[in-house]
C-alpha cells in the first residue's frame, strides 16, 4: 500500500478514496490529473505505485512511469522504451512504431514516419502536445491508462502539457498522477504559476503532510516489526514522515540473513517479507549466555569491546581497546569462541560470524550501563589515525559516549577530506549526523560552519545550502566570521542562476565583511567570477591577483586563488602561464579539484587524453565521496574532451548527467554539450531542438561562460562542412564568450577551435 505493505491507507484514507474516485472517473473516458505534493520521503511516489498496481489489478488498467530529469528524459522516452525504440535503427524503429499503430486501431505505416519524428528524444514542445496526447489515446484505446510522472518539479514542459491536455482533450480515459516536492514549488514562482494553472484546467492538488499521532504509530507498528521501545524511538524519530522511518530501519537492519527493501519491508536475503521480532534475536542472545554462563567479567568485556568497534575486529584495534580498558581476556578465549561458532578469521583479524550476535552485545552492554564507557575507550583507540573514515568512526564513538562537543572535529576532519579522498561508501548519513551534533553542541567553530554549507552544496543540496548561509548571514552582530562566509555563499548561489547583479553586490559586501585569510581569498574569486560572467576579463584578472597575493603562505587559500587563475588563463589562451599555475598550485589545492582545472588546461593546449584522465580522476574521486554537484562540474569538462575525440555515446551520457545540476551554468553548458553531440553527429534536427532548449534558458544572455562557448565553437566547426548557415548561427553565439576573452577569431571560423575533432 502506501509503503509497500497490506493496507495502503495508515493516515491517507481520505486521500486513497479520492484517488480511487479520479480513478473511476478516468476509466469512463474522463481526463483526470492529480498532483501529490510533499516534502521528500511523506509517501508520494508509494501512494502512486499503489495506485497504479490497484488499477491493474481491479480495471486492467495499464500504467506510463516518466521520470523527472534533464531535458532528454520525460514522456518522450517513457513512450520509446514502452513500444522498445531503444537501440533500434531509423528502420527498424519506423517498422516497430508502424506494427504497434496498427494494433492500436490506427493507419500503421503511413503513420509511423510523423510519430517516428515526434518521439525523437529531447523536450516535449508545445507544438507537439496534439500529437502525444493522440499517441495516449491510443495506449488507452483499450484499456484506462494511469500516467506517473515522478519528480514533475524538474519537468516544468510536462506540467504544461498536462494542463493542455486538461484544457483540449477531455475525453480521454487517462489518470494522470503528478508528484511535486513542496520546497520546490515554495522556492520557485514560475512552479507556482504552472501547478495553478493546472487546477484552474481541472486538475487537483492535494498536500500531503506528517502522519500525526495515532497514524504515525500506527505506521511504525505495523510496517516495520521492531520491538516495542525501539518502535516508539523510531516514531519520534521519524517525525511522521515514512521516508525518514524507512531510513532509520535500514540502518537498524544489521542482523544476518535479514534485509530492509525501499518499501521498508524486512525480508529474508532472497526471500519473502517477513517481520522482525524479539525471536530473531533469541538465538543470538541464547549462544551468547550460554557461551558466558561460568566465565569471568574480563570475557564479558571483551567481547562487549570488541561489538562496540564493530562486526569485524581488527586484532591491533582490540588489543589496544584491551589495554585502554584495563581488560584482561582469557588466554584461550580467542580458540574457544571460534570452536563455539561465534568468531572467525579474517584478513585483518577477526570477524563475528552473526551480525546478530553484535547486536545482542551492544544490548547487553547499555543495559548494564556500559556502553558509555566501551565506546568512550573505543574513541580513544582511533585518536591519532589520519585516515578520514577512521576519524567518523571515532566521531560516531563520541557521540555515543555523549561526549558531543568532542565528536564535532573528528567528524569535521573527516568529511573534509572527503572531498580529496575515496572512501568506500556515500557520506549522506554522516553529514547529517555531523549537523544534528552541532546543533546538540550549541556551538561552532568557523571551520564548522563552512563545511556544513559546503557538503550541503557539493551534495546538490541547494536550498538546504541557501538556508544555512542565510541564517549564518543574520549573524553579523554575535559572529562576523559566519556572517561574512553566508554572504559568500549566497553569492555563490546567485553566480550558479547567473543572478550576476545579485551575485556581485552580495560578492562585494563578502570582500568587505571578510575576516580572515581563508574569505578574503575566496570572496575575492567570487567577486571576480562575477566580472567573468559579464565579460569584464581586465578586473576579473585584477581581483584573482590580489586573491593570491592574499593567500600567499596560506596553503589552501593560495592554492584556490592559483587554480582560478590557471582556468581563466586557459580561457584566454595562454597556455604556459595555465600550466604554470596548475604546477605551483599542488600540495597546496585540494587534490580533486586541481585534477579537474588540469583537464581545463590540458583541453585548451590540445592535449585531449591527459585531458580525460584528469577529468575522470576527479569525478570518480567526488563520485566515490558522494558529492553529486561536483561530479556534475567535472562531467561538463569529460564531455567536452571525449566528444573531441571521437566518443560521442559516452560524452553523451556526461552531459545529460551534468544537465541535472540545479546550477544554470552547469545546465547550460551541458545543454551545449548536447548541441556538440548533435552537431558531430550531423544531426541537424537535434541540433535545432536542442539549440532551441539552450535558447530558452534563463540569463543567459550577455554572459561568458568559456566552457559552453567552446562547445558552441565545436559544433560549428562540425555543422561548416555540411550545414554552413547554421554553422554561421552558432559561431555567433559562440562568440558572445569568446570575443571578451580575445578569441573571437575561433567563432568566425578563421582558425580551429579548442576542442578539435580528431581524425
Amino acid at each position: 500500500g502506501l509503503v509497500g505493505i497490506r493496507s495502503g491507507s495508515v493516515g491517507r484514507e481520505v486521500v486513497r478514496d479520492e484517488l480511487w474516485g479520479c480513478l473511476r472517473r478516468a476509466a469512463e473516458g474522463k481526463t483526470t490529473a492529480v498532483v501529490l505534493r510533499g516534502v521528500e520521503g511523506i509517501g508520494k511516489t508509494h501512494l502512486t505505485r499503489w495506485l497504479a498496481g490497484m488499477a491493474h489489478e481491479r480495471i486492467g488498467a495499464t500504467e506510463l512511469v516518466v521520470e523527472g530529469g534533464d531535458g532528454d528524459d520525460g514522456l518522450i522516452v517513457a513512450f520509446r522504451h514502452r513500444l522498445g525504440l531503444e537501440g533500434l535503427g531509423w528502420w527498424d524503429g519506423r517498422q516497430r512504431i508502424g506494427a504497434w499503430l496498427a494494433r492500436t486501431g490506427g493507419a500503421g505505416w503511413l503513420e509511423s514516419r510523423s510519430v517516428q519524428k515526434v518521439l525523437e528524444p529531447g523536450v516535449l514542445p508545445p507544438e507537439s502536445f496534439g500529437a502525444i496526447a493522440d499517441l495516449l489515446r491510443r495506449a488507452a484505446h483499450q484499456r484506462p491508462l494511469v500516467v506517473r510522472i515522478e519528480d514533475a518539479q524538474r519537468l516544468p514542459d510536462h506540467l504544461a502539457f498536462v494542463t493542455w491536455v486538461l484544457a483540449e482533450r477531455r475525453d480521454l480515459p487517462v489518470l494522470f498522477l503528478l508528484t511535486l516536492r513542496d520546497e520546490a514549488v515554495r522556492s520557485q514562482p514560475g512552479l507556482q504559476e504552472a501547478l495553478q494553472a493546472l487546477t484552474w484546467a481541472g486538475g487537483r492538488d492535494r498536500l500531503l503532510g506528517e502522519l500525526r499521532g495515532g497514524d504515525n504509530d500506527r505506521f511504525v507498528a505495523e510496517h516495520l516489526g521492531l520491538a516495542p521501545d525501539l518502535r516508539g524511538a523510531v516514531a519520534r524519530c521519524a517525525s511522521g514522515n515514512p521516508g525518514v522511518a524507512r531510513g532509520l530501519l535500514r540502518r537498524y537492519a544489521s542482523v544476518d540473513g535479514l534485509e530492509v527493501d525501499e518499501d521498508g519491508l524486512w525480508r529474508r536475503v532472497g526471500g519473502g517479507a517477513v517481520e522482525l521480532d524479539d525471536e530473531e534475536i533469541a538465538p543470538a542472545r541464547e549462544r551468547v549466555g550460554g557461551f558466558l554462563q561460568g566465565r569471568g567479567d574480563g570475557d564479558r568485556d571483551t567481547l562487549e569491546l570488541a561489538a562496540t568497534l564493530g562486526r569485524d575486529v581488527t586484532t591491533t584495534e582490540l588489543d589496544a581497546a584491551l589495554r585502554s580498558a584495563e581488560v584482561f581476556r582469557g588466554p584461550r578465549l580467542t580458540s574457544e569462541l571460534v570452536t563455539a561458532g561465534l568468531w572467525q578469521l579474517s584478513e585483518a583479524g577477526w570477524s563475528f560470524v552473526d551480525g546478530r550476535t553484535v547486536e545482542v552485545l551492544r544490548r547487553q552492554a547499555a543495559e548494564a550501563g556500559r556502553a558509555r564507557r566501551w565506546n568512550e575507550v573505543a574513541g580513544r583507540v582511533l585518536e591519532g589515525d589520519p585516515r578520514p573514515w577512521a576519524r567518523l568512526r571515532r566521531a560516531r564513538f563520541l557521540y555515543r559516549a555523549w561526549r558531543v562537543e568532542d565528536a564535532v572535529m573528528p567528524w569535521v576532519e573527516g568529511l573534509r577530506d572527503l572531498l580529496d579522498e575515496r572512501p568506500p561508501a556515500d557520506s549522506a548519513d554522516d553529514i547529517a549526523a555531523l549537523a544534528r551534533c552541532v546543533s546538540e553542541a550549541g556551538h561552532l567553530e568557523p571551520v564548522v560552519d563552512e563545511l556544513l554549507v559546503e557538503l550541503w552544496r557539493w551534495a546538490g543540496e541547494t536550498e538546504r545550502a541557501r538556508r544555512v548561509a542565510t541564517s549564518l548571514r543574520a549573524l553579523e552582530a554575535k559572529r562576523p566570521d559566519a556572517a561574512a562566509l553566508g554572504i559568500r555563499i549566497l553569492a555563490e548561489l546567485q553566480l550558479d542562476a547567473l543572478e550576476v547583479d545579485d551575485a556581485a553586490q552580495l560578492a562585494a559586501s563578502a570582500v568587505r565583511a571578510a575576516t580572515n585569510q581563508q574569505q578574503r581569498v575566496s570572496s575575492r574569486i567570487v567577486l571576480a567570477r562575477t566580472h567573468l560572467l559579464v565579460g569584464r576579463i581586465g578586473a576579473c584578472a585584477e581581483l584573482l591577483e590580489q586573491a593570491r597575493s592574499m593567500g600567499r603562505g596560506g596553503g589552501r587559500p593560495e592554492g584556490e586563488a592559483l587554480l582560478a587563475q590557471a582556468e581563466l588563463a586557459a580561457a584566454e589562451g595562454r597556455i604556459a602561464e595555465a600550466s604554470a599555475w596548475v604546477a605551483r598550485a599542488e600540495g597546496m589545492a585540494r587534490p580533486t579539484f586541481r585534477s579537474r582545472t588540469r583537464a581545463v588546461v590540458a583541453i585548451a593546449a590540445g592535449d585531449l587524453g591527459q585531458a580525460v584522465i584528469a577529468a575522470r580522476d576527479a569525478r570518480d574521486a567526488w563520485r566515490s565521496a558522494g558529492q553529486p554537484e561536483l561530479v556534475r562540474s567535472a562531467e561538463v569538462v569529460l564531455g567536452g574532451a571525449l566528444l573531441a575525440i571521437g566518443e560521442a555515446d559516452e560524452a553523451l551520457a556526461c552531459f545529460r548527467s551534468a544537465a541535472r545540476s540545479p546550477s544554470i551554468s552547469l545546465r547550460a553548458t551541458a545543454q551545449a554539450g548536447k548541441v556538440a553531440v548533435a552537431a558531430v553527429r550531423g544531426d541537424r534536427k537535434s541540433v535545432d531542438e536542442r539549440l532551441g532548449t539552450l535558447s530558452r534558458m534563463p540569463r543567459l544572455s550577455g554572459v561568458v561562460l568559456p566552457g559552453m562557448s567552446d562547445l558552441l565553437a565545436l559544433s560549428a566547426h562540425a555543422l561548416r562542412p555540411v550545414h554552413p548557415d547554421r554553422a554561421q548561427a552558432i559561431a555567433g553565439l559562440a562568440a558572445q564568450g569568446l570575443n571578451p576573452l580575445g578569441r573571437s577569431d575561433e567563432a568566425t571560423g578563421d582558425r580551429r577551435p579548442r576542442l578539435v575533432l580528431k581524425a
